[in-house]
């Protein structure tokens, strides 16, 4: 296996995480065509879409995963099919030519699902989002803190003492936000993080990542179901559609009552909150 080259970056070179002009196949079956895409530092972005759309495979793409099956390909020759970090010389670093530690520094994937069978306490699993800043795995006092820290803002530190095992879904799931959280990455890639999650934590957990994303100055791309919650805490949308290009923009330019009917092909109204001044979905 070809070792990866070993690229020294700082957060504060990369203006941005993009692919361009990127097709995506599973085997025969088109998943995504011609999607551009740029996640920045300093903002939410919210990605929706129908069941089978593509968001899992998206953002595994965007996290430089290569999945079984999964074939990407790029219509311009000049583009390397995968994403890419943009640097603020203007030079571009292919995230493949990264180890998975180089990449880990630079981007923190939460995907839908994950077991471990190794029976952890909730303090040490977060602490394992710190990995990618270490030498030899030796965690500093520096380290614990973050992972702290991170526990504190999911909420969990009453149970950092806990065995994983012990944990109900919801609980975990919590576990694992803080986890990704504590690896301070500059980019941020979560996939449904509001599953298993009561409804009254689902706007606090979108409300913190809009947070960390403008104090912090990090991109965050978040993958979630619920319309509503999306255009309410979203600085840019992303929608879409099993085998079509994205729809993107802000969200008054993206959830329109005829955009939305084609996509999840179904007659809806679209309306603006009274409280939260912003656009809200209903099925008629």
């Amino acid at each position: 296996m070809q070792k990866k080259q070993q690229i020294m970056l700082a957060q504060n070179q990369i203006s941005s995480l993009f692919i361009e002009n990127l097709n995506a196949f599973y085997w025969d079956t088109k998943i995504f065509s011609d999607c551009t895409f740029s996640l920045q530092p300093g903002e939410l972005v919210c990605l929706v879409g129908p069941n089978g759309s593509g968001k899992s495979t998206l953002l595994s793409v965007l996290a430089g995963i290569n999945l079984d099956g999964l074939k990407t390909f790029s219509k311009s020759s000049e583009t390397i099919p995968g994403p890419l970090l943009k640097m603020k010389t203007g030079n571009f670093v292919p995230v493949s030519s990264l180890s998975r530690k180089q990449t880990a520094a630079v981007i923190s994937y939460l995907q839908q699902d994950e077991f471990s069978t190794w029976n952890f306490s909730v303090m040490d699993y977060v602490l394992q989002g710190r990995f990618c800043h270490t030498e030899n795995a030796n965690y500093s006092v520096e380290d614990e803190n973050i992972a702290k820290e991170a526990m504190e803002q999911t909420g969990i530190s009453i149970l950092a003492e806990r065995s994983i095992h012990s944990l109900s879904g919801g609980e975990f799931q919590k576990v694992r936000i803080a986890r990704c959280l504590c690896q301070e990455s500059m980019f941020f890639l979560f996939d449904e993080p509001a599953a298993n999650l009561d409804f009254v934590y689902e706007p606090k957990l979108l409300e913190q990542l809009k947070k960390i994303a403008h104090e912090k100055n990090k991109g965050i791309l978040v993958s979630i179901h619920d319309l509503n919650l999306a255009a309410r805490f979203a600085d840019r949308l992303l929608l879409l559609k099993k085998g079509e290009p994205l729809i993107q923009g802000k969200p008054a330019e993206v959830f329109t009552e005829k955009t939305i009917a084609g996509v999840y092909e179904g007659e809806c109204s679209v309306y603006l909150h009274p409280v939260f001044n912003c656009l809200q979905v209903a099925l008629n």
